[in-house]
């Protein structure tokens, strides 16, 4: 798979909040950045097992009301990003 046909692959899964099955394509050197942290913390994540139990953290400790997710954006055949917002 090239890197749009994974895109899409991530995304519909994202849309169906498959959270676990969505990181299964990536490898295990993946980073994950957020635009900012509340504490002044690096907004990277490194690795695979940081960002999975950034999910479990998120799952665990956030109610989310509406959910929308846009993309997926491919720059240049190299970078996935995946805009989610939540509504409410």
């Amino acid at each position: 798979m090239n890197t749009e046909e994974v895109a899409k692959k991530v995304v519909e899964l994202v849309r169906k909040q498959s959270w676990h099955e969505a990181l299964e394509p990536y490898d295990d050197n993946i980073v994950s950045v957020e635009a900012g942290t509340m504490d002044g913390s690096s907004p990277e994540t490194r690795g695979i097992k940081g960002v999975r139990d950034k999910v479990d953290w998120w799952l665990d400790n956030m109610q989310v009301h509406s959910f929308a997710a846009h993309g997926p954006f491919v720059a240049h055949g190299l970078a996935l990003f995946v805009r989610t917002v939540r509504k409410g």
